[in-house]
């Protein structure tokens, strides 16, 4: 919360919320983790501060952070889906995401 206030202090106009800390984490510490991730979401809209989450973020653990924060205006998945590509095509990793964020 201290980042995203200084963050917002400076004049700068949005933030990326590293996930990647968190996303391997165990069960109870893992939700301890997403909670506070929402509150930095939660505070980031409050100071209108555009939202992005990036970090470990892959089809197996998208839909829980993107529960936690909700209001994020971009995510960025990376080794997770480009892997997927080479097996079964861009399209279908596209098609795919598209149904995790609807």
């Amino acid at each position: 919360l201290d980042a995203v206030k200084r963050i917002h202090a400076e004049g700068v106009s949005g933030v990326e919320l590293y996930t990647g800390s968190l996303v391997d984490l165990p069960g109870a510490e893992r939700r301890a983790a997403l909670m506070g991730l929402g509150d930095a979401a939660r505070l980031a809209g409050k100071l209108r501060l555009t939202l992005g989450l990036g970090g470990g973020l892959g089809f197996r653990n998208l839909q829980e952070v993107l529960e936690a924060a909700p209001a994020a205006d971009r995510v960025a998945v990376g080794r997770a889906a480009l892997t997927r590509a080479m097996l079964v095509g861009l399209d279908q990793v596209l098609r795919d995401l598209r149904a995790l964020l609807a």
